[in-house]
């Protein structure tokens, strides 16, 4: 389906993979002059600004619904005041907390939840009462950006269910909390984690209380990807998050912790990226519209915040990607401007047509890789 409009003609294509927009006098010709509203007689720093503007436009939505996210429904964090677990030779185990303790205030300022906790801790010296049959004081020293080494009591209490996963197949429901698993007792949420992980597909005996009843079931647990100190390794699921507090945040901390997001989720993926290229992660982790399908058809199950996350790291792996340095890219044609820009020469029409010519194939590779890899996922291979 083709239109114009003005001095524009708009395509519809049959196959809706991908977009692009094509500017007059984009490609470089030999011994032709370019007329003034034409790309390339514009200045460099104008076809900069240009190419820079598709990948800029991902990163600033992803930032947008990290906003909109996070001023909606806030931040969530884990219920209680209780240490599960307490590092061994941490900041923490050197001041002489104990899991069981009990936090009770920190600096005198009476203790909310666990995400006030962590973002309170300064650099220096912090003082922490706790209750362990009676109150006690403690000095917690930390240095810059280093973890205190405590980890919250997350008791084993289901806060949601995946629809159509395994544990929503065995009857599992929020509120439920875990008793055993393999006849293995469950104390704690990370525990419970941990059981799981280690038995990708494969059967888990579990019981679980609701209400003052104990029920059981077996369930088969699913296989799936993670990467673990720069590996990727396989781990069961069962389909259950952890139940957990809402929090609402002020204008600030929804600005300051979106843009934490927003960097975070940038710097993860240029590492996904350079372990692929490396090989230490599979190219069976690629994927397109399929695997995005199956990833959205499995998020919505845990609610529309869990949505909206995955629609602004989508947006920021746009970003990555289109900024990436190959030809055909726009982080190909930020290169080549900012050569020229460096230099004061352009690269001939010739050098830039074989540069498309070679970006142009790695482009199809990398789709035609893409779409086997989405059958062979279809396929359950």
């Amino acid at each position: 389906l083709k239109w114009r409009s003005g001095d524009t003609d708009f395509v519809l294509s049959a196959i809706p993979f991908g977009g692009y927009v094509k500017m007059a006098g984009e490609e470089p010709e030999e011994g032709r002059d370019f007329g003034p509203d034409e790309f390339l007689s514009r200045p460099v720093s104008h076809r900069l600004l240009v190419v820079s503007g598709g990948p800029l436009a991902n990163l600033v939505f992803g930032f947008a619904v990290y906003l909109f996210a996070y001023g909606f429904f806030g931040i969530t964090t884990f219920p209680g005041n209780v240490v599960g677990e307490v590092i061994a030779d941490s900041p923490a185990y050197e001041a002489g907390i104990q899991p069981k303790d009990t936090l009770i205030a920190l600096e005198g300022k009476p203790f909310e939840n666990w995400n006030w906790f962590f973002n309170s801790l300064k650099e220096g010296e912090n003082r922490i009462t706790i209750l362990r049959g009676e109150t006690l004081q403690v000095t917690l020293r930390l240095e810059k950006d280093q973890d205190p080494g405590i980890v919250p009591y997350i008791p084993p209490v289901v806060g949601k269910v995946l629809k159509g996963g395994p544990a929503y197949r065995a009857g599992i429901k929020p509120g439920d909390r875990i008793l055993e698993i393999n006849g293995q007792k469950v104390e704690t949420w990370s525990q419970l984690v941990d059981i799981v992980q280690k038995h990708p597909d494969e059967e888990l005996e579990i019981k679980w209380e609701r209400d003052g009843r104990v029920m059981s079931a077996v369930v088969r647990t699913q296989a799936a990807s993670q990467l673990q100190d720069g590996k990727e390794v396989k781990i069961g699921k069962i389909g259950i998050k952890v139940a957990s507090l809402e929090i609402r945040l002020n204008p600030l901390e929804v600005v300051r912790i979106s843009a934490e997001k927003t960097a975070e989720s940038t710097i993860l993926i240029f590492y996904v990226f350079y372990k692929i290229i490396s090989g230490g992660i599979s190219v069976r982790s690629v994927g397109g519209p399929i695997m995005i399908g199956k990833m959205i058809e499995e998020t919505q199950s845990y609610g529309f915040f869990s949505l909206l996350i995955l629609l602004a790291l989508i947006s920021i792996n746009l970003f990555v990607v289109n900024i990436l340095p190959l030809p055909a890219l726009d982080g190909g044609h930020i290169l080549v401007y900012g050569v020229e820009a460096l230099t004061g020469k352009r690269l001939s029409p010739k050098a830039q047509s074989i540069i498309q010519q070679i970006g142009f194939g790695f482009i199809v590779l990398l789709i035609a890789l893409i779409m086997i890899m989405d059958i062979l996922r279809l396929l359950g291979r």
